[in-house]
């Protein structure tokens, strides 16, 4: 993982700050650059927060780069992966949005979620 980028995508009403002890662990052990990606859970919308993402990611201008999301963070950095492919090189959900419930209720969201989920394992 030397020289690697990792990107983390902090959930909802968070910053990014609490990964700290996290991040200084990863880098001093581990020798990765660590990336906290910032968005307005609120004010943005889900296309949008994506696609700041992946221009994040992009700019960054690694190589090789490790998605790590939480919460809603996790779907924003599922998506992101998606648009990036063989650039991410893995994907960590911490406590991702609970996408089961959108299948149990029979929600049409569902469809959509798995047909990403697909996409994401058939590119690994």
């Amino acid at each position: 993982m030397q020289g690697d980028a990792i990107v983390y995508v902090h959930g909802l009403w968070l910053s990014g700050q609490e990964a700290f002890l996290l991040r200084r662990r990863v880098e001093s052990e581990r020798g990765c650059d660590w990336h906290n990606f910032s968005y307005y859970s609120m004010w943005q919308t889900t296309a949008e927060i994506t696609q700041a993402l992946a221009g994040f990611v992009r700019g960054l201008g690694a190589a090789r780069v490790h998605l790590v999301g939480h919460s809603y963070g996790a779907a924003m950095a599922l998506e992101a992966a998606c648009e990036l492919g063989p650039k991410v090189q893995s994907l960590t959900l911490v406590e991702p949005v609970s996408f089961n419930l959108l299948r149990v209720e029979g929600r049409p969201e569902w469809t959509e979620i798995e047909k990403l989920g697909v996409a994401v394992i058939s590119a690994v």
